[in-house]
């Protein structure tokens, strides 16, 4: 019996979002905002076990995750990080190269591969084990061809750098637990690591837009992509955690010192979400309200 409510579970979820996924963003905000909570609560609930999520987020994609119900109305309509959508759909064209640092299982790394098309090409770096097997397996469930995948970080040097993660194997499927910097009670890894420059060097790309969820190593990030925001003056969509924090301050001037124009585009607790556009750039930003930090 319990499997046969599992089943229906999964079916009628399948159904409420597809019959959704034709809705626009705002009215997919508002729904995430105000739906019943008790019926998707129930619709969501699967036993804490990995589930396919119905082709109702932005590009139709399809991902593996175990979330709570709230989290899985997030990813299925689209409306987990907004900004984040609104950025790509303005900023990616077919063709381009990104690179999506720190992508967790994947929701930025689909979006972007769906925007590049057949031509373009973008490289996932994830250093979290769990996180990227469930990289790799939302990857290969939406057969993309365009994607690379990095099972490492990017960081201000090349070897390895020590990286805490939850003893818990189920949280770092979480939306929030993207693993790079996170002070809990944790066990620690080695992950390997490389600078931007250094990986670029060896491959000879030229990214566009670069988008960067470290969980406060945005820093060190930036300061291992030095020549390839000098040179090259890719976009950037950078997620800061602490972003009144010394390093969060930090990691704004810094951008402002390499001629980039730097907006905040949304915040969410300590979490704020920057634009940096270089200066040479004819793009503007799309969100309305953004502002200067």
């Amino acid at each position: 019996m319990t499997a046969q409510k599992t089943t229906l579970r999964r079916r009628l979820r399948d159904a409420f979002l597809e019959s959704i996924s034709v809705l626009p963003l705002s009215w997919k905000l508002w729904l995430h905002q105000n739906h019943p909570r008790y019926l998707l609560g129930v619709l969501f609930r699967l036993e804490n076990e990995p589930v396919t999520v119905s082709p109702a987020g932005p590009a139709g994609a399809r991902f593996i995750m175990k979330l709570s119900w709230q989290g899985h109305m997030a990813y299925a309509l689209g409306t987990y990080e907004p900004e984040t959508v609104q950025l790509l759909a303005k900023f990616v064209k077919e063709g381009d190269y990104c690179i999506d640092a720190g992508a967790h299982i994947g929701y930025v790394t689909i979006l972007m591969a769906h925007r590049v098309g057949p031509s373009g090409l973008v490289t996932a770096f994830e250093p979290v084990p769990q996180n990227f097997k469930a990289l790799q397996e939302n990857v290969n469930m939406n057969a993309l061809g365009n994607v690379d995948l990095f099972d490492g970080a990017l960081s201000d040097h090349d070897g390895t750098l020590p990286l805490m993660i939850s003893a818990n194997q189920y949280l770092s499927w979480t939306p929030s637990a993207t693993g790079y910097a996170v002070d809990r009670d944790n066990v620690t890894i080695e992950a390997r690591a490389v600078s931007l420059d250094t990986f670029l060097s060896r491959t000879g790309r030229k990214p566009s837009l670069v988008k960067i969820d470290v969980e406060g190593a945005e820093l060190s990030v930036l300061e291992g992509a030095m020549q390839t925001l000098r040179s090259v003056r890719p976009i950037l969509f950078v997620e800061i955690h602490g972003h009144d924090t010394p390093a969060g301050r930090q990691s704004v001037e810094l951008l402002r010192s390499l001629d980039y124009d730097v907006s905040v585009v949304g915040k969410r607790g300590h979490e704020a979400f920057w634009l940096a556009l270089p200066v040479s750039c004819d793009h503007v930003n799309p969100l309305r309200g953004a502002a200067r930090a």
